[in-house]
């Protein structure tokens, strides 16, 4: 019988007092532990859930991908919470992968400009042709994070070129935003590796978008069943061979910044347990379903769709989780 992360919680967190007590179980609304981090692929205290890995081909658009609807292009009304952007905002998850080569995308000239969309994407809020976006990915398997306000968009990574994937091993990754003044982190693995400037001011989607027309490369061009989604593993819109190849598990967007504002090279207590929801999770995919083609949100409020397809007929679920 395959447990799930939620039956597993209170034995983790009970392994985590008695063997681990630097690490944070992640679900204290922002704050994390003080003590040493337990490392990549450090967090085995407990056996269960599962999660998706995505084939990275993306060759079939709408296929090989995780959706999450965050906006009706039919009304004005609110996106719903997944929606973030208007406040300070935290998306983190795990990751793995095989092999350096699983994610061929090569180096990008990060700073004021796009060219995140040439990475390995692994979560995607782009809007085709328009600003107000933001993105991640691997690029020559470094991360890159990238936004967008009303008038100019950045792409930071870090300065030394340094990969950040370490093959075999699960990784936490997470990336904030102030929305003040837009300054950006990538953390992983319990250390800051990016902390630059950024556009400030809210990037959540337009209430009255209207999604871009003639120029997407599927569906006659019209982008309506790309631009008002948030896409986890793979490029939204269908370009080939730029999405993710890897495993993904335990998604969190949050509206607060959960590891606060550190410095470049600040450690972090990297959580070692399935998050919580809290007043502060807008959304929380623990991919813990092992079937079917929903994407179960732990809050309630932000459902997706798993959709698999192409050669691969990926996302899979598969029984690798950082908890096993």
């Amino acid at each position: 019988m395959v447990l799930s992360k939620r039956q597993v919680r209170a034995a983790a967190v009970l392994a985590l007092t008695g063997l681990l007590g630097g690490c944070s179980s992640g679900g204290d609304g922002g704050s994390a532990v003080p003590g040493p981090n337990p490392g990549p692929g450090g967090c085995t205290v407990a056996a269960g859930g599962t999660s998706l890995r995505f084939p990275g081909t993306n060759r079939v658009a709408p296929d090989e991908r995780v959706k999450v609807l965050i906006d009706d292009p039919g009304n004005a009304a609110p996106g719903p919470s997944a929606d973030i952007g208007a406040t300070d905002a935290t998306i983190e998850f795990w990751m793995r992968v095989t092999s350096l080569n699983d994610n061929p995308a090569g180096a990008i000239a990060c700073g004021a400009n796009n060219e995140w969309v040439r990475s390995n994407i692994l979560l995607d809020r782009d809007r085709h042709s328009q600003n107000l976006h933001y993105g991640a990915g691997l690029a020559n398997n470094t991360l890159v994070f990238s936004v967008s306000n009303a008038f100019s968009g950045v792409t930071v990574c870090r300065d030394d070129g340094q990969p950040d994937v370490r093959p075999g091993q699960w990784q936490h990754v997470a990336l904030q935003r102030r929305m003040s003044d837009g300054h950006l982190w990538i953390l992983v693995d319990g250390q800051t590796v990016v902390s630059e400037a950024g556009p400030p001011g809210d990037i959540s989607y337009p209430d009255d978008g209207v999604p871009a027309t003639g120029t997407c490369p599927f569906n006659g061009g019209d982008c309506v069943y790309s631009d008002p989604y948030v896409v986890f593993g793979a490029e939204k819109h269908g370009y080939s061979d730029i999405s993710f190849a890897g495993w993904m598990d335990e998604i969190r967007l949050s509206t607060v910044l959960r590891y606060g504002a550190p410095s470049e090279g600040d450690s972090y207590a990297v959580p070692c347990a399935p998050f919580t929801p809290d007043a502060q999770t807008a959304a929380l995919y623990h991919l813990d379903a092992g079937s079917g083609t929903t994407l179960i949100d732990a809050t309630g409020q932000n459902n997706g769709d798993v959709n698999p397809g192409g050669l691969a007929d990926g996302p899979q679920w598969s029984s690798e989780t950082p908890f096993n």
